[in-house]
């Protein structure tokens, strides 16, 4: 298997039920990279991983949102805005996808954003805060 991203220490937030969530996008980002080195993805390909996300994204945004709302972080409304746009941009890859166009390739480029610049930024952020709340 050839991996897109190596889930590592590095990904990491400190937080176990972030991390666990975190590294089932590493596993959905890996299965799509290794699907489309192989020329093997096709739309129930595609749509399988696309309701996968959409499952991610929702249960992931939750309880972030949640941690977040608890613990009174003062970062909750560029977050949550972050997941908003995340959201926005599975509708359209789904959108295009119901068209008849292939969308692993889009797929990764957002999952390349949302690992590169959501996770290992402001999720680190949120990470460093709940963990000096206690939350590990």
């Amino acid at each position: 298997m050839s991996f897109f991203v190596e889930w590592n220490d590095y990904l990491k937030v400190n937080v176990s039920i972030l991390d666990e969530q975190n590294r089932k996008l590493t596993m959905l980002a890996n299965k799509t990279y290794n699907a489309l080195l192989k020329k093997q993805t096709n739309p129930a390909f595609e749509e399988k991983v696309l309701q996968a996300l959409f499952d991610y994204a929702k249960d992931h945004f939750i309880i972030e949102e949640e941690l977040m709302m608890k613990n009174g972080y003062d970062g909750l409304k560029p977050h949550k805005d972050e997941h908003n746009n995340y959201t926005t941009g599975l509708v359209e890859i789904f959108q295009k996808h119901q068209a008849g166009i292939p969308v692993s390739g889009p797929i990764l480029d957002l999952l390349k954003d949302w690992l590169k610049n959501h996770v290992l930024k402001k999720d680190k952020e949120l990470g460093i805060f709940l963990n000096s709340r206690g939350i590990y």
